[in-house]
């Protein structure tokens, strides 16, 4: 008998039938329609098929429907969870690391041939869901839409040191049985996106609730969001904030000022009043970093094709002037591409990107007329915020940005481990 073949991606979701692994009892169709072609004496003929991949706790939250096409002579239909070597010739819940809700009698199977009693029987015509909760680890049905009660906790067994990988299985026994199984290619009957949100939700306030032992915590984060107002150049609230909440600022006021102007020109799009002011104020900035001065003008000689008075009438033509001032910039700009640190591949590409514009009559209208975005000026004014920063011997970056990015990868880090809580959370829920 087969097994169940590992997938490369750990959160790639099951979404058919394995043909290749499923008692030769069964014929399966179209990957999703299971029909039982034994004789079905005794449960020596039961049979069952397990999915094409496991349920990956990275999902956080895995469901599926079975429509009971065809109950069959008797209805012993199973329906569940079985890990990669559980054997196809038992029906769900039979095995061990086996978990099944059966339609004859509506009990639920764990690990044993002996169920408990679960939840209503099913047969022809009937829709039972089968639900996979990697926050609590447990499996719940729903019948025609309708949820149940959670059949199965605790799923997160583990053999030999690791932990055991389930997938979606359905089991038949008796001449006739047949189901058709919806791995989310149609709508689902039951409501699954209000189960998600509800667990989204759980799940927020776990973190929330949990309480910060920390001595100080409080007086650290007044200065870490204090420390990010300076960084962002909120000069007035974060005055405020230090003499409220007796938090430091760690830089002078002139530069704090001086920054915050150079990043107003910037996003008003004067890139070259920007240039000369940094030059004059903070000219460590350039010398140490000529490829951000690349970028900066790579910047100005777009706002250059884009501004209002590059145009000579509202044909897109430039007058030869103007014309002739935007290509001398450009060649400028070439030469200093040609010049290390500048020639990179990286920076080539921005570069003939932003020549691009000249091969349209009208930029703005262009396929890469979204170079002219304002918006596209703020990347700048960071990059040049943060250098002038470290000049100064400060930090780049604000330590709020640095924790963020921390959860972030912390989180990122809880999903490559497969850990189900994670799929639940975040960080802009935080935020």
């Amino acid at each position: 008998m087969a097994t169940a073949g590992e997938t490369d991606s750990n959160t790639a979701a099951p979404s058919c039938w394995n043909e290749k692994d499923k008692s030769p009892l069964l014929e399966v169709s179209q990957g999703l329609v299971v029909k039982y072609i034994g004789q079905g004496k005794d449960d020596k003929d039961a049979a069952a098929v397990r999915a094409n991949n496991y349920i990956s706790p990275s999902l956080g939250l895995f469901y599926f429907e079975v429509t009971i096409k065809d109950k069959g002579r008797d209805g012993f239909i199973g329906i569940g969870l079985c890990a990669a070597n559980t054997c196809m010739n038992r029906l769900p819940g039979w095995e061990r690391h086996s978990y099944g809700y059966h339609g004859d009698d509506g009990n639920a199977f764990k690990f044993s041939g002996t169920g408990t009693k679960y939840g209503p029987k099913y047969s022809t015509g009937d829709v039972i869901g089968c639900c996979v909760n990697f926050l609590d680890n447990t499996c719940f049905y729903t019948k025609n839409g309708t949820k149940l009660e959670i059949a199965f906790r605790e799923l997160d067994c583990q053999e030999g040191g690791k932990p055991v990988r389930l997938y979606p299985c359905v089991g038949l026994r008796t001449p006739g049985e047949e189901v058709e199984t919806n791995f989310g290619q149609s709508p689902f009957l039951f409501d699954l996106d209000t189960e998600r949100r509800d667990l989204q939700q759980k799940a927020l306030k776990v973190v929330q609730d949990r309480p910060i032992l920390a001595q100080g915590w409080q007086q650290s984060v007044n200065q870490i969001v204090t420390s990010y107002l300076v960084h962002h150049g909120y000069r007035a609230t974060a005055n405020i904030l230090s003499r409220d909440l007796d938090t430091t600022i760690d830089e002078p006021e002139e530069t704090i000022v001086q920054r915050q102007d150079i990043r107003e020109k910037v996003m008003n799009g004067e890139i070259q009043v920007a240039i000369d002011m940094i030059q004059k104020l903070f000219p460590k900035v350039f010398e140490t970093k000529p490829q951000l001065l690349f970028l900066a003008k790579c910047r100005r000689f777009i706002e250059m094709i884009g501004a209002d008075d590059a145009m000579s009438d509202g044909s897109g033509k430039y007058s030869d002037p103007r014309l002739e001032e935007i290509l001398a910039y450009g060649q400028e700009v070439q030469s200093m591409w040609h010049q290390p640190p500048c020639n990179t591949n990286e920076n080539k590409a921005v570069l003939k990107e932003a020549f691009s514009l000249l091969a349209y009559n009208n930029p703005r209208t262009s396929p890469v007329g979204y170079l002219l975005n304002a918006e596209l000026r703020e990347p700048l004014a960071l990059e040049l915020n943060s250098a002038i920063l470290e000049t100064l011997s400060l930090p780049g970056r604000p330590s709020l940005e640095r924790i963020v990015q921390q959860a972030s990868a912390c989180l990122m880090q809880m999903r490559d481990q497969e850990m189900g809580q994670a799929a639940f959370l975040n960080i802009s829920q935080f935020m």
